[in-house]
């Protein structure tokens, strides 16, 4: 949603924090399918499971970040609160498909940007993030060593300094190219 948010420039946004966005579009246009393909089989999988009723069916997706076994892993709380926001997930994962970008499309977002992914995330997951990173003009970037995609629960104290030396640094962009 950020992103569609900067393509738009309808907001004035002084910069962007991007940490494992599902950029679908990216993958299928990429030179190597594979990543594509493992999202949309696993996507495929999911709202299969969702449609017969699996009450687990969050599961599929959650597994495919994580890796095998996260969801049994959650505390039963949580993975309470990830049952019953699935329908929701499933409609934000749906949209995900129709949301068209490109890296020509990315090129236009003229803000400073920082992207995030984990050492330990899903390949497809760290390619879309090395695209978004490719196609924006202003970017910063980094692999949170030892981070999957639930990162900012694992690697929080990482994540907020990484983001706060980002607002920090385009803060000071922003003062030093409007004198006052």
């Amino acid at each position: 949603m950020a992103i569609a948010v900067a393509l738009r420039q309808r907001a004035s946004l002084a910069s962007l924090t991007i940490v494992e966005a599902p950029a679908l579009e990216l993958l299928r246009d990429d030179a190597d399918p594979r990543h594509y393909r493992a999202i949309r089989a696993m996507t495929e999988d999911y709202f299969a499971a969702f449609a017969r009723g699996d009450a687990e069916a969050v599961s599929t997706m959650i597994d495919f970040y994580g890796g095998a076994g996260t969801f049994a892993s959650w505390p039963p709380r949580v993975r309470a609160y990830a049952v019953e926001t699935t329908a929701v997930n499933v409609l934000d994962w749906a949209s995900a498909y129709g949301f068209a970008l490109s890296i020509a499309a990315l090129n236009a977002i003229d803000i400073p940007v920082l992207v995030l992914w984990g050492e330990a995330s899903h390949p497809a997951v760290q390619r879309a993030s090395v695209l978004l990173t490719e196609g924006m003009r202003h970017t910063a970037s980094a692999e949170i060593r030892g981070a999957g995609h639930f990162m900012i629960a694992t690697h929080a104290d990482v994540i907020g300094r990484l983001i706060a030396q980002h607002v920090h640094g385009a803060e000071a962009l922003a003062e030093a190219s409007c004198p006052v």
